[in-house]
């Protein structure tokens, strides 16, 4: 009889583990929503990975003739990630250019820079974005630097709008009550514990969408983050004074000396790790280019304390 309860108590203990790990899968409904937007996901349960594809073109229009010059371009979007990510004590870079993640249309999420290390999304140096507030890069990736206007519509509450590339998901600004996250409430990764499961929350304030990934390095297009300078990528800085974003970062003539297509650190792509300030390019050496989620490491600790402190109780008691 002991040897059976004992069992039942280890049953026990394994579910509540198994639960801990599960809890940060995106839901069916999360699934079903890339789906419904044209996603084939293929999950691969003995790898205990999901594989997500998209041609990368959105389903909403790209207007021409607000200055940038570049079209949006089918991609084939090709990412495989943990099917149940979990948190990562050292987080990943998200501050190296191209792409952090996915939205549920097909466009990519980008971070907050531009090929020059300024903020992409407000300030002097802010990118042309189109009224959906995203754009083309000369490769053809339409992709959103901020809260995509053209998918967060409709019920506000608690609004799926992506999947980064650990696997976590990406949530709009309010939750179920109408509140309105900012990113001073969030975590270093800019996002939180809700309801059981960590999600990212995109807000309309610096960094945006996420400021490193919470379950860790991840890989992009089968490179490991971070990946090349700036020079390589083809991210652009904003057209000024008449002049038009063309391919790759060179400056067009007669802007050499604009500050929005110079970067005073010009390795700053491969040095900055996290997003923690808004002009790397410039700035860099007031940037902190990586921390570590002590928060992250207290909540793994202490539902190991618990689920060893259950089994002890069990054991003894039986």
């Amino acid at each position: 009889m002991m040897t059976h309860f004992r069992s039942a108590g280890l049953v026990l203990v394994g579910a509540l583990l198994l639960q801990a790990s599960a809890q940060n899968a995106l839901t069916a409904d999360n699934i079903q929503t890339l789906k419904n937007n044209g996603y084939t996901i293929t999950v691969d349960e003995e790898s205990n990975t999901i594989k997500y594809e998209h041609h990368g073109k959105p389903n909403h229009t790209s207007e021409q003739g607000w200055g940038n010059p570049n079209d949006a371009e089918k991609v084939n979007h090709s990412y495989t990630m943990p099917l149940n990510p979990t948190a990562a004590t050292d987080k990943g870079c998200a501050g190296t250019l191209g792409v952090i993640g996915l939205a549920v249309n097909g466009g990519a999420f980008y971070n907050p820079y531009t090929a020059f290390g300024w903020d992409a999304v407000e300030g002097e140096c802010a990118e042309e974005l189109d009224s959906c507030r995203g754009h083309p890069s000369p490769d053809g990736t339409y992709h959103y630097h901020g809260v995509p206007d053209c998918i967060y519509t409709g019920d506000l509450r608690d609004k799926f709008l992506g999947v980064a590339l650990d696997g976590f998901p990406i949530y709009g600004p309010m939750d179920n009550t109408g509140k309105n996250w900012t990113s001073a409430e969030l975590d270093i990764c800019h996002g939180h514990t809700y309801n059981g499961r960590y999600i990212y929350r995109a807000t309309y304030d610096f960094p945006y969408i996420i400021s490193c990934f919470h379950g860790g390095n991840v890989r992009r297009q089968g490179q490991n983050m971070p990946s090349a300078p700036p020079d390589d990528n083809g991210q652009q800085p904003p057209p000024r004074q008449g002049g038009g974003a063309g391919g790759g970062a060179g400056v067009p003539a007669g802007l050499e000396n604009d500050p929005c297509w110079n970067a005073k650190y010009r390795d700053w792509d491969s040095r900055i790790c996290h997003v923690v300030c808004k002009n790397a390019g410039q700035d860099l050496e007031d940037c902190q280019t990586k921390v570590t989620d002590a928060g992250t490491t207290v909540f793994n600790a202490t539902w190991t304390v618990y689920i060893l402190t259950l089994t002890f109780i069990i054991y003894v008691s039986l």
